[in-house]
């Protein structure tokens, strides 16, 4: 038999990096091609597709065509009892020619299942600690030589989910958008470098939902938020981190123009939390200046407030209600300058939902 170090019968992969999480489960997926060859197959199941036990059986029967078999159950939290009940009973007496796989973002699943699997067997992967993310992302881009500030990367991980999976894919296409642009090397990339980026990705996002905001145009908000859900980016976490960066940005303007600074020099000033953050691209800088001229500074500073409140909110109420809750926010920011508003002055079809206070 091959030297390959033996494969245990299941393993628990828990925790939010799903970077790393998919690198562990690629390296599994060699060890045991390794081992047996093409004659190996892998099969992903999640909670809803499992009630009827299909994949207890994928595991427990043998295939014709595969010597080995690998069976993925992701979001492994959201087994039923029944299902924990199938799973602790098959890992009590597991098929010697299969690896059950059980994924989940959360920390810990049910306790039966960390029990059959085992402490060894268990394997926890915590999101990367800030000073890992800003060094991660330096490797990536000097790789291809390119120079990214520290305030590019900051403004860089508030708009991507802060796991390498979701990181390498936004900075892949980063890279190649700097890359089509044929900037000599090496290629030096600072705030305005990565704003553009966004503006040019041809995708809603938080930069261009922020250029209806300061037109104050509520309906145009609510088409870019359903364009940004459709496509799956509208994850509070990066929209709400984006959003409060870009008002906190038209704030630090809005006090260099009230101090009697020319725009072309209040531009080139501005700062967000003692970092420098100039307003750079004809594009960019009239949605500003447009900012400065439709909002007063104390509605500014309210919109800042209402945001830092309703990403508070999101915490604690259902992921489906998050929607509902940023089209709030958007009509407190476009139709009240960040006033608060009373709850039914303007429903969105919200009336009988128990959200917390406006």
């Amino acid at each position: 038999m091959s030297s390959t170090p033996s494969i245990p019968p299941a393993y628990l992969l828990v925790g939010p990096e799903t970077g790393k999480k998919g690198t562990f489960i690629k390296q599994l997926q060699k060890k045991c091609s390794d081992r047996w060859g093409d004659s190996v197959e892998f099969h992903r199941f999640y909670p809803f597709e499992t009630d009827g036990g299909q994949a207890l059986e994928v595991l427990r029967n043998c295939s014709l065509f595969a010597e080995f078999r690998i069976v993925m159950i992701s979001q492994a939290e959201q087994l039923n009892q029944e299902m924990v009940k199938a799973v602790t009973d098959y890992l009590a007496s597991p098929s010697p020619d299969a690896l059950l796989i059980l994924a989940s973002s959360e920390n810990r699943v049910h306790a039966k299942i960390h029990t059959g699997v085992g402490k060894e067997h268990t394997v926890m992967f915590w999101e990367l600690f800030e000073n890992e993310k800003v060094q991660w992302l330096e490797d990536l881009f000097a790789s291809r030589d390119m120079d990214i500030s520290r305030d590019g990367i900051d403004l860089f991980l508030d708009l991507v989910e802060n796991n390498t999976q979701e990181m390498r894919s936004a900075a892949g296409l980063f890279i190649s958008y700097l890359e089509s642009l044929q900037i000599p090397a090496p290629v030096r990339i600072g705030v305005a470098e990565v704003e553009s980026f966004v503006y040019h990705s041809k995708q809603e996002n938080v930069f261009t939902l922020f250029a209806k905001l300061v037109l104050r145009d509520f309906p145009g908000t609510l088409e870019i938020c359903e364009a940004m859900r459709l496509a799956g980016a509208l994850i509070p976490a990066p929209f709400f981190a984006g959003l409060l960066w870009q008002f906190r940005r038209l704030l630090s303007l809005k006090e260099l123009m009230n101090q009697r600074w020319l725009p072309d020099e209040a531009l080139m000033k501005t700062m967000v939390l003692g970092k420098k953050a100039p307003v750079k691209g004809k594009m960019n800088q009239r949605v500003y200046l447009t900012g400065c001229e439709r909002f007063s500074i104390q509605e500014i500073r309210r919109c800042i407030t209402a945001i830092q409140e309703y990403e508070a909110q999101t915490r604690d109420m259902r992921a489906e209600l998050h929607p509902l809750l940023i089209e709030l926010l958007l009509y407190r920011i476009t139709c009240k300058g960040g006033q608060i508003f009373t709850p039914g002055a303007y429903s969105f079809g919200l009336a009988g939902l128990n959200l917390p206070p406006l």
